[in-house]
């Protein structure tokens, strides 16, 4: 998806879910958001699963409390810049501890790849997919990543939103060729950008 339009979102109550509701140990990497706007996410999220308040902009002190439940018990939350090789060192060694299911990394191209730097954006992409799907392979997790849509998926020539296509994820190729599955997200044909 675009910038605003529920990548982070999505992960994140995925992550909710299964780590509040499902008590299933996670890691989240937020390399757009810091660690007090990813708790106001969830917390707003557990409110409104809760059918708490759900108009208010903070979350419930409850709700933040079991936020703090969660990443302390079943979510390593790591928020900020990140390089492949630090990732997987953090799953490497989460997953030694405890039972990992899932990464998510929230999002694929802000990924650093330090030795493909040089290289241009499509191969440090290629590269950090290469990487994270070997992750998802030795060693037994699923990673759920976010990637973002180049501009062309963002309206037709009449100003309307069009249905993205896997082409139009940014630096598709490597995409494409590594994730198992890919999942486009679309605002309502109805929706305007006030919405």
């Amino acid at each position: 998806a675009r910038t605003g339009h529920g990548k982070s979102s999505l992960l994140g109550h995925w992550a909710g879910y299964l780590c509040m509701r499902q008590e299933q140990h996670a890691i989240f990497f937020s390399l757009e958001m810091n660690v007090r706007q990813m708790a106001t996410r969830w917390g707003r999220w557990v409110d409104y699963i809760d059918n708490r308040d759900n108009n208010r902009r903070e979350p419930l002190q409850g709700s933040l409390e079991e936020v703090q439940r969660m990443t302390t018990h079943t979510l390593d939350l790591h928020c900020g810049s990140q390089t492949i090789g630090k990732i997987e060192q953090i799953v490497r060694a989460r997953r030694r501890a405890r039972d990992v299911v899932v990464v998510f990394v929230d999002y694929l191209q802000l990924v650093k790849s330090p030795d493909r730097m040089r290289d241009g954006p499509e191969q440090v992409v290629a590269d950090v997919t290469g990487r994270l799907k070997n992750l998802a392979l030795d060693h037994g997790v699923v990673v759920v990543a976010a990637a973002q849509l180049n501009r062309q998926a963002v309206r037709d020539s009449r100003g309307g939103p069009i249905s993205p296509h896997i082409s139009h994820l940014r630096y598709s190729g490597a995409i494409e060729q590594d994730a198992d599955k890919i999942i486009l997200l679309m605002e309502p044909p109805n929706k305007t950008d006030e919405e």
